[in-house]
């Protein structure tokens, strides 16, 4: 049975995982992702379902700079190879609606 809400898209892009602000693993790999949430490929190390994590995404804007994504999600399932994840959404729209209203106060 299909529990996912969201079509699922092939990816691969690193990511690194932390917990309670310390770095869980050295790399994970993010083999799918969607709207709703996506699968980590690592070793599970401690991690634990209902775990509250943030995934921090490296993005190369330029040959001498790279920006950090972060996400913040709850594992959901965990394997022997690596885990699921569901994407906190409320994380996302939380930081555009500070960013909107820092954009709205004049200067100080």
């Amino acid at each position: 049975m299909e529990r996912r809400n969201s079509l699922r898209k092939a990816i691969d892009a690193t990511a690194y995982l932390y917990y309670q602000g310390k770095r869980v693993a050295r790399r994970c790999k993010v083999m799918n992702i969607s709207s709703d949430g996506l699968y980590l490929e690592m070793k599970p190390h401690a991690l634990h379902r209902g775990r509250r994590i943030e995934l921090v995404f490296p993005i190369p804007t330029s040959r001498s700079v790279i920006k950090l994504r972060r996400l913040s999600g709850i594992i959901v399932r965990v394997t022997h190879d690596g885990a699921a994840v569901i994407i906190r959404k409320r994380t996302l729209s939380a930081r555009a609606r500070y960013e909107r209203s820092v954009k709205g106060r004049g200067p100080e």
